[in-house]
């Protein structure tokens, strides 16, 4: 609430909002690493340490009171004092000359997005990188009868391959808001007259939107790339033992396909049913469903096939197979050209 009224655009605010969620998560996550100052100077430390079920201290839900009321009363505050529309910073006008570098499709794209990008690679592999950290848990984490059974649905292995396995699942899906909101992009530039312009020179369609999707295939690399060596790092740094490093990127690269399958079905959607495009995040939602509660609410196979990560091999717990990449590669492609023919067929806007 407060962001909204700082930022001059939701994406912003977003953004901001974001951010501080991300430092309240590795303050809180340096606190458990033993700097107890800093879970109490994290929202998400003062949840923590009410110690729910285990002699509950009823008075860290002062500080979370006061703090949230206090963002509220700022909130209302800033918005009778800027302008409706704007926000209390305001944005810098670009240049008047664009630079010869954005002189092509895909270059207007990446530059676009290259401050998500960047903030998509450093939230997630931070959040990789204590993932890694606590590496050297996994034996104690499988005492719990919950988690031990959370845990097999990687398949077999030893406790830190399971574990190690999980935690690249979690980052992918993480991961997946970024690819689905880049390919999104082409919705919100068509419907903001951003894309007209740009249609209105000798660039096709199929052109421009696959100015979109190459960033967000790419991004998504270069997101899990960073984060699976995060993750591969943490865990060698607590573990005194680099032999996971590889592995563990090769798990986090493994799961690129099925990312691209979220790409594909968003661009369908943008292609065939514009209107409908946010029902992209309903495939997100599917696959952050069955890879996390799957086993917990039972679900049947059929259901736990809908998620493209369900096909990915659990790497490094698992073995490695090539059919299942490949099929999700297919029909990343095959998708992708049914969306195209789509956004070729109907009027923009």
């Amino acid at each position: 609430a407060t962001t909204a009224q700082i930022a001059s655009s939701a994406r912003a605010a977003t953004a901001s909002a974001g951010g501080a969620l991300g430092t309240s998560f590795v303050l809180r996550a340096v606190g458990d690493l033993g700097s107890d100052w800093a879970t109490w100077v994290s929202p998400l430390g003062w949840a923590q340490s009410i110690r729910a079920f285990a002699d509950e201290r009823w008075w860290v839900l002062v500080p979370m009171v006061v703090a949230s009321t206090s963002f509220i009363a700022s909130a209302v505050w800033l918005s009778a004092r800027r302008d409706l529309g704007a926000g209390l910073m305001k944005q810098r006008p670009g240049p008047a000359v664009g630079s010869p570098r954005l002189a092509t499709p895909l270059a207007m794209a990446a530059r676009l997005q290259r401050t998500a990008l960047i903030s998509w690679t450093v939230g997630v592999a931070s959040l990789g990188f204590f993932f890694g950290l606590v590496a050297d848990q996994a034996e104690a984490m499988l005492e719990s009868e919950a988690i031990a059974e959370f845990f097999a649905q990687a398949g077999a292995g030893t406790p830190t391959e399971l574990f190690l396995a999980t935690m690249v699942l979690m980052v992918a899906l993480t991961a997946s808001g970024y690819t689905v909101s880049t390919v999104l992009r082409v919705r919100s530039e068509e419907v903001a007259v951003r894309a007209e312009p740009v249609l209105a020179t000798p660039v096709s369609r199929v052109r421009w939107t696959m100015s979109y999707l190459t960033v967000a295939a790419g991004g998504t690399v270069a997101v899990l790339t960073v984060t699976g060596l995060a993750i591969g790092l943490g865990s060698a740094a607590q573990l005194g033992d680099a032999s996971h490093v590889l592995p563990v990127l090769g798990a986090s690269l493994a799961m690129v396909p099925a990312l691209l399958v979220l790409a594909a079905v968003a661009l369908v959607f943008i292609g065939w049913l514009p209107r409908k495009s946010s029902f992209a995040w309903v495939g997100v939602a599917v696959s952050g469903v069955v890879g996390l509660l799957a086993d917990t609410l039972e679900l049947p196979q059929w259901v736990r096939n809908l998620s493209p990560f369900e096909h990915v091999p659990a790497l490094p717990a698992a073995s490695f197979t090539l059919l299942p990449i490949a099929l999700l590669v297919t029909l990343s492609v095959a998708l992708t050209l049914v969306g195209l023919a789509g956004m070729a067929r109907r009027d923009i806007g």
